[in-house]
């Protein structure tokens, strides 16, 4: 009994010896006031391979600046498309027309197109022309001021502007970047090894010269437009006034004679209508008012 009370007795200082015996395993000592935590270690990036062993060319032409520029607005030029378009009233069209080339001409400019040419037929035939020329921007205020002296009536002007100072910029910055990757892929094709290593560069080299030449195509058409404004006017003769002879009384009566036998014809055209239509009328109510009257004369007689 005695063994069994001192069992008894061990058995809970036995327990307690190896909760804290676990306690001492699974907690970590505090650390010192000097240590600090040990963050993710910094992985310094390896330098890019060189292509010479394998020429490998991925999906994505290689950019020589990695990107579109930024638009630098203080070192771009605006690059602003101006037209106008004038129609006028003149007394002689071919005289004018000439004078509108010539004016174009003098300012430094030239003649897109004209168009002289008769509209209309008999009487009303008259002669007309439409000329589209194009001077350069700084002239472009003084040649609307002169095309409108030669008008003898200003039927209206249109005037409109684009500005394409964005996309000038941009495409600048684009064939900035297709010029860095073609000398790229010239330097690619230069340490081929082998034939399949050669056509493979060099259909992207091609791709990259065939866009280079596109870019630098509206680059130019760009350049033109913006130094050239284009003006197109539209001359006509003044509009004839409407003839009118002198008064005559005979041609007074056979104008009223006229007037008269028109609102007798409309008159006489109602009156048949009347009849034709009134008849079925007419028909209909009396058959109404005969039945009416019979229900009447039924129903007194009940």
């Amino acid at each position: 009994m005695r063994g069994l009370a001192a069992l008894a007795l061990l058995l809970p200082l036995l327990a307690l010896a190896a909760c804290a015996g676990l306690r001492e395993e699974t907690t970590s000592p505090p650390l010192p006031p000097e240590a600090k935590p040990v963050g993710p270690a910094e992985v310094t990036p390896a330098p890019l391979p060189q292509p010479r062993p394998g020429l490998a060319i991925s999906g994505e032409a290689p950019s020589g600046q990695g990107g579109s520029l930024p638009l630098e607005a203080a070192s771009i030029d605006r690059k602003i498309i101006y037209n106008a378009r004038l129609e006028m009233e003149v007394a002689d069209v071919d005289r004018a027309a000439a004078e509108v080339q010539r004016l174009a001409t003098a300012l430094g400019g030239f003649l897109v197109s004209a168009n002289v040419r008769d509209e209309g037929q008999g009487e009303e035939r008259r002669r007309v022309a439409e000329v589209s020329v194009r001077v350069p921007t700084t002239a472009y205020a003084d040649a609307l001021a002169q095309l409108r002296q030669l008008a003898s009536r200003l039927r209206s002007e249109t005037a409109q502007s684009n500005d394409v100072t964005e996309e000038y910029a941009d495409l600048q910055a684009r064939l900035r970047n297709l010029r860095a990757t073609e000398a790229r892929y010239l330097e690619l094709l230069a340490q081929a090894r082998n034939v399949g290593e050669v056509l493979q560069v060099q259909d992207r080299l091609n791709a990259v010269r065939l866009e280079i030449e596109r870019v630098q195509g509206r680059l130019n058409l760009l350049d033109r437009l913006t130094d050239m404004a284009t003006i197109t006017v539209r001359l006509e003769p003044p509009a004839a006034p409407a003839p009118q002879g002198p008064w005559h009384p005979g041609q007074a009566v056979a104008d009223a004679w006229q007037a008269l036998q028109a609102v007798l014809r409309a008159l006489a055209t109602a009156a048949i209508y009347m009849v034709i239509a009134g008849g079925w009328l007419a028909a209909l109510l009396a058959l109404a008012l005969l039945a009416v009257r019979r229900w009447l004369l039924a129903r007194g007689g009940a």
